[in-house]
């Protein structure tokens, strides 16, 4: 069953197109692409899950830190790509909302590490059940086969960029 082609009635992907006419306009779509993703995503998730105060911006810290408890700050930054200064204003606002604790370290008292509370329990299947229904909808129409090949295509993305980072610099950030 074919669907209707909406993008391409927005505003936004027609400047792109016209701003980058011939081959140029397949590599800025890229980006709109992941840009226009990525801003309907968090603004589905905030619809969905209006009573819980997480900005999209430290969901990636939540889910991090769900999965390896007790990081410190340093360790966040590293694995999550992001300058420290990001990661202080995220752990603060995380910290004052009541999301996380910090706890010393007790083989190194100069190491703060980093948990989670039990209020994220209460935001977890909240979360869940919207970004199941994000992927639903997102889904909707594509065939195993195209996902597989999405999925192959996006992880050799990552992997370019990550080699990127490794032979320009140990340590570059990828977002300053």
């Amino acid at each position: 069953m074919a669907t209707k082609d909406y993008i391409k009635e927005e505003p936004l992907y027609k400047m792109f197109v016209e701003q980058h006419p011939g081959k140029d306009s397949r590599f800025a779509l890229i980006g709109f692409y992941f840009g226009f993703l990525h801003k309907s995503f968090n603004a589905h998730m905030q619809q969905m899950t209006p009573d819980i105060d997480l900005n999209p911006g430290e969901m990636p810290f939540i889910t991090v830190l769900r999965h390896k408890p007790g990081l410190s700050q340093h360790e966040l930054s590293e694995i999550l790509h992001v300058d420290k200064a990001l990661t202080a204003r995220v752990i603060n606002a995380l910290l004052r909302k009541g999301y996380i604790k910090k706890e010393s370290d007790n083989k190194d008292k100069r190491r703060v590490r980093i948990f989670l509370t039990k209020k994220v329990n209460t935001t977890k299947e909240k979360c869940a059940q919207a970004h199941r229904k994000w992927t639903k909808i997102l889904t909707e129409d594509v065939s195993e086969d195209e996902l597989s090949t999405l999925k192959s295509i996006l992880r050799k993305f990552c992997n370019n960029i990550i080699q990127s980072q490794k032979s320009k610099k140990k340590g570059m950030e990828l977002y300053k």
